[in-house]
């Protein structure tokens, strides 16, 4: 009877045992993929975006119940609950936080949300990968995703119809374009492919140059495979004509270089020999730059060049506004065309530059969130690399994949900015996941919950100063009343305005019709604390001009003027101003230089002054038009007939 328990329990301990070692083996490499699918049906449709998460989040809190022991909190979890904190306060800054009205066909309000916390959930999936053999796989169907990128690509993408920039590259579409089938599909966006494509493409080199000491068949095969894949992707990058994600493969191709070199050089100072070779080689650069007249000249007088650089000040300028909360969660295209270009149409879907996207969608606190996570990934990734004597599965292609993707996100934003956001904690997460499981036995959990709760000291912390800042620093204080202010003006006029009729209503209709008593009186409690605080004294300007109340709209923007502020919005609302008060020639050249300021006063000398009869200042904005294009004969016409129609008024 007893040895029949006995046999009982041992049988049952061993099925246990057996569970607990299939759960810790293969469950997360499961939940990777299942995780992956949500992703994929919320790319397809990110309406079903609760749903993607509700199905993807289930096996993560099942197989974190079965290992809770084991779970090991440090400051990236307290770092990714904040970015979700900050995505929620966008999404309720937001004038259209269900996403109703899209400009461009990339996420957008909910649905941006949505794809956010996939993302983190990705995170955590990777994470999760504990043993060798879980991450290499990772790393094998990694490879695999980008080989299907690049095959679906060069196979849907028409080189013919949409040739990319450089002629050369688009004839090679055309001739590989004339030898696969065309597949018709879902377009990728060149830019979109090219990041994805460069993202995992660096990753083969892992896979190619794997120190596996086993299975020599299976390791041969794998790098057979590895190379067919990375010559597909690599065909895949270079017709994308995506320069950022050139750039972004060669630069980790350098950085890969300098650390085979420290490696070499330094020795046991591994990590602080290669962070040398970065800065001098960031150094020699700006030398380079600094000291060759030709070199200046092909790169900053290149128009791609100063177009970027342009977007970057543009999208600077929307920071200052809304630096506290973001304006939301995919609304740049339209707030960027109605408060930084000061135009009614939307040219650009985002900021060509994630850090910026992110300051600008969720605020500064969210950017620099994103920037720790990204450095102190790379940091854990180096030392741990110097440490080992062999990398762990999955750490050099994170950081491969880090490299490519901070560099490209750099120039462009194409992870934050697209549907590809899926992927913008991919690399770190492979690093903190192979990081973790190379750790040192006597980093215990206590140890680790002390740093956790170490983190949440100095979050608090910050918030305490930030608070304390708002509170009895005036200059802040004045900035998040601003911020305030700026959300709420936003959210009343673009959810009246449509872009699409731009002149039924006209914006000036809709500031003269819409409530916007609480975002002025947000503006002047800002001017209380800060009488020079620009944001409030030119959106103050822009309302009053719009009124017609053309002395109080030169008052706050010649106060932003005189408090030393230069900046494109100043100068446009200044010179507006300047003009409907009858300094044509000083408003004129107020705005000199200003790409579209000449078609702002052709606009506005018809739409606010013509229709309401305004003849006097209908003549003095297409006078200034004549100031800044002196050939334009229909404007001249136009001066002609405004001064008949004054005549007849008289």
């Amino acid at each position: 009877m007893d040895n029949g328990v006995r046999l009982q329990r041992r049988e049952i301990g061993e099925i246990a045992a057996f569970a607990q070692t299939l759960v810790q083996r293969w469950f997360p490499v499961v939940w990777l993929m299942w995780v992956a699918g949500a992703g994929a049906v919320w790319y397809v449709v990110p309406a079903w975006g609760p749903w993607a998460i509700a199905v993807a989040a289930v096996p993560g809190v099942v197989y974190a119940a079965l290992t809770s022991e084991n779970w090991r909190a440090t400051w990236f979890d307290l770092a990714v609950v904040l970015f979700l904190v900050s995505a929620g306060v966008s999404l309720a800054a937001a004038y259209d936080p269900n996403g109703l009205r899209p400009v461009f066909p990339a996420p957008i309000g909910r649905e941006k949300l949505w794809g956010l916390i996939l993302a983190a959930l990705l995170f955590y999936a990777l994470v999760s990968l504990k043993a060798e053999e879980q991450r290499r796989w990772a790393v094998r169907l990694l490879s695999g995703f980008g080989a299907a990128v690049a095959v679906w690509f060069l196979t849907t993408n028409d080189w013919t119809t949409t040739p990319v920039e450089f002629g050369f590259v688009s004839r090679m579409g055309q001739l590989v374009q004339s030898v696969l089938p065309n597949v018709a599909g879902h377009q990728l966006n060149p830019n979109v492919a090219g990041g994805l494509v460069a993202l995992t493409l660096m990753m083969n080199v892992e896979l190619v140059a794997a120190p596996e000491q086993h299975e020599e068949r299976k390791l041969s095969l794998w790098r057979v495979w590895g190379l067919a894949s990375a010559l597909v992707m690599g065909l895949a990058l270079v017709l994308s004509g995506s320069r950022g994600a050139w750039l972004g493969f060669l630069g980790a191709l350098c950085l890969t270089i300098a650390w085979w070199l420290a490696g070499i050089v330094g020795g046991a100072r591994r990590v602080a020999t290669f962070l040398g070779f970065v800065a001098a080689g960031v150094l020699a650069g700006g030398l380079a730059l600094a000291s060759v007249p030709s070199l200046r000249v092909l790169m900053l007088g290149s128009e791609a060049v100063a177009n970027r650089l342009d977007i970057y000040y543009q999208a600077a300028l929307l920071v200052r506004d809304y630096v506290f909360t973001g304006c939301g969660l995919g609304q740049f295209p339209a707030v960027h065309s109605t408060y930084a270009l000061m135009i009614h149409v939307p040219i650009l879907d985002h900021a060509h530059s994630t850090a910026l996207g992110v300051a600008v969608e969720q605020g500064l606190p969210a950017a620099a969130i994103l920037l720790a996570i990204w450095v102190g990934a790379a940091w854990m990734g180096l030392r741990t690399l110097a440490r080992s004597e062999r990398a762990p599965a999955g750490l050099t292609a994170g950081l491969l994949a880090l490299a490519v993707l901070v560099l490209h996100s750099t120039f462009d934003n194409v992870t934050y900015g697209s549907r590809a956001l899926l992927l913008l904690w991919l690399p770190a997460g492979l690093i903190v996941g192979a990081a973790r499981s190379a750790a040192e036995p006597r980093r215990r959990v206590e140890r680790r919950t002390h740093i956790w709760r170490r983190g949440w000291w100095v979050a608090s912390a910050v918030a305490a100063l930030v608070g304390l800042g708002i509170l009895f620093w005036r200059p802040l204080a004045a900035t998040w009343q601003a911020n305030l202010g700026a959300v709420k003006q936003t959210q009343v006029e673009l959810r009246a305005y449509d872009w699409q009729h731009f002149d039924d209503p006209t914006l000036d209709e809709v500031r003269q019709q819409e409530d916007l008593s609480t975002a002025v009186a947000r503006f002047e409690r800002a001017l209380a604390l800060d009488p020079g605080q620009v944001t409030a004294r030119t959106r103050l300007a822009q309302i009053a001009l719009a009124r017609s109340a053309y002395d109080e709209g030169l008052a706050h923007a010649q106060a932003a003027w005189e408090t030393g502020h230069r900046d494109r919005v100043t100068r446009l609302v200044l010179g507006e101003a300047l003009v409907a008060q009858g300094h044509v020639d000083q408003g004129a050249s107020t705005v000199r230089g200003l790409d579209r300021a000449a078609g702002r006063f052709d606009g506005q000398a018809y739409y606010r002054y013509w229709v309401s009869e305004d003849w006097q200042r209908a003549a003095y904005a297409w006078r200034a038009v004549l100031q800044l294009d002196p050939e334009n004969e229909r404007v001249r016409k136009s001066v002609e007939y405004a001064e008949e129609k004054m005549a007849q008024q008289q």
